[in-house]
């Protein structure tokens, strides 16, 4: 009695159709049938025959070569044994047979098949054509499900940490959010937007029992827009890559994920600036949170200038935009008392720098002194000893002449800090009491430096205003004006830390 071995395979995806059961049944009564002996099954359970690198079909490649007493193969159906490329499927046949010497059957199969026979070669190249393109069928169908899924925004894919895959009420899948996990995602997400590096915020991250393990773990937590309830369409020949609402809840606000997304990819951001659209590369989209930029438009007279996002292409034209910017800043200044309160700071802060400065002005001067004097004694030395070698002295002279540069300029350092004190104190404090007759004061560079000083890269365009997770401390007296024009949505981050980088209390 012959011995030969069985190989019975099942996928996720044809559950339904093949059962493991049923085809081992199959297996045993074929070789009932012809008299041979099954010493043993391999079952490939969940696996795509797209490739061979399968956990018990490689076992049984392994065990082909170990017992040279088995002579047949036994398959229920080719698409067990293959779904790939034909060459790829009928080399490994060949292989199987010709050089392993193994007589491979399916159960339709009589036990002596002539596979040297054009008509069996013919059958078995068509099965295993049929069996790829049925793969690829099954393929199709699935990632067409996946994006019909996530384009009506239901996530069906492993859930990241923090989120859960569950089950909606007409038991379709959908992600929850794991309680336990929020307060430290909410978290991530102010820290970082708060100005800490990635580093900062692993560190407080672990401190608070996060477990995730790699440096880019926190980077992949800010980077992900399901946390903020927003699931990413992947583009396809046809439609770009784009992002629409999910059906499950977020744990942080879609602000808070573009405002992290944008200071994540700040380098790769580039905005050409124009005096006449001077808010662009400042500006962000109100859709998807990236940086907004300009063109021109042609009107029946001249060309006007807008703003619009690559990617949503909505216009908002440019005058209406600086309008609104300047009468939203106009409520931007600081009080007397807050100023009087800067003021007093800064010369509070000036008095104790004197005195640590009294001494090391004193000390760098008796240091510059002494080095002048030791650069007179060389030259003296080598003007009445023609003796000195002249390399000599211009390495000597030179390395002390250097040292009296360093002196100077930290002596010329300390002394200019006292001009900055009194600079800001009389000059810049006082125009922040008008914020935009500041900013319009500045060149294009100052304005961008301004405007992310105070919103911190967090101020996004919308059709009525504006929308900001931030607003500088500075500015905390004017909140009940600014929300009373609506012109400035203050949004309250989503933290439980009890701090967060919006100074305004009762932001909206």
């Amino acid at each position: 009695m012959d011995e030969a071995i069985g190989y019975i395979r099942i996928s996720d995806e044809d559950q339904s159709r093949f059962s493991l059961t049923k085809q081992e049944k199959d297996l045993k009564s074929y070789c009932k049938l012809h008299g041979l002996d099954l010493v043993r099954v391999f079952v490939d359970d969940g696996q795509s025959a797209f490739t061979f690198n399968r956990k018990e079909w490689k076992e049984l490649e392994r065990y082909i070569k170990e017992n040279k007493t088995v002579k047949y193969l036994i398959i229920p159906h080719l698409d067990r044994f293959s779904r790939g490329e034909l060459t790829s499927s009928l080399t490994k046949l060949e292989d199987i047979e010709k050089r392993l010497k193994i007589n491979v059957r399916t159960i339709s199969d009589p036990i002596d098949l002539d596979t040297e026979d054009i008509g069996v070669q013919l059958k078995r190249v068509m099965e295993l054509l049929m069996s790829n393109y049925e793969w690829k069928r099954i393929k199709k169908r699935t990632t067409d499900g996946i994006y019909t899924a996530l384009s009506q925004g239901r996530y069906v894919s492993k859930a990241p940490w923090g989120l859960m895959n569950g089950r909606s009420g007409d038991d379709k899948p959908i992600l929850v959010i794991d309680k336990t996990k929020e307060p430290l995602i909410k978290n991530i997400y102010h820290w970082f937007n708060s100005g800490l590096e990635l580093e900062e915020v692993r560190f407080l991250a672990q401190k608070d029992g996060f477990t995730q393990k790699g440096r880019s773990a926190i980077r992949r937590i800010l980077e992900n827009p399901l946390y903020a309830g927003l699931v990413r369409v992947p583009k396809t020949a046809k439609t770009p890559e784009r992002m629409v609402k999910g059906l499950h809840q977020p744990i942080v606000s879609e602000l808070e994920y573009w405002t992290a997304y944008n200071r994540l990819n700040m380098r790769k951001t580039v905005s050409q600036k124009h005096d006449d659209v001077y808010l662009r590369g400042a500006l962000h989209c109100s859709e998807c949170g990236k940086v907004m930029t300009a063109g021109k438009s042609k009107g029946k007279l001249k060309h006007y200038w807008y703003y619009f996002c690559n990617t949503h292409r909505v216009n908002f034209n440019a005058n209406k935009v600086h309008k609104m910017f300047d009468e939203m800043i106009s409520d931007l200044s600081i009080s007397e008392s807050t100023k009087n309160k800067m003021i007093d700071g800064i010369r509070k802060q000036f008095s104790k720098d004197e005195k640590e400065k009294g001494s090391e002005l004193e000390r760098l001067k008796s240091e510059l002194s002494s080095v002048q004097s030791k650069i007179a004694r060389v030259e003296e030395k080598y003007l009445l000893q023609t003796e000195m070698n002249p390399e000599t002295f211009k390495k000597v002279v030179g390395s002390l002449k250097e040292n009296e540069k360093n002196i100077s300029e930290k002596i010329n350092q300390v002394e200019i800090d006292n001009d900055v004190y009194e600079h800001i104190i009389s000059e810049l404090i006082p125009k922040l009491s008008n914020f935009k007759e500041l900013f319009h004061e500045l060149p294009l560079e100052g304005q961008h430096l301004l405007i992310n000083m105070v919103f911190k890269q967090s101020l996004v365009l919308e059709k009525d205003g504006f929308r900001t997770l931030y607003l500088s401390p500075l500015f905390s007296d004017n909140i009940q004006k600014i929300n009373k024009k609506g012109l400035l949505k203050i949004e309250k981050p989503s933290t439980t830390s009890g701090v967060g980088p919006v100074s305004a209390p009762g932001g909206t």
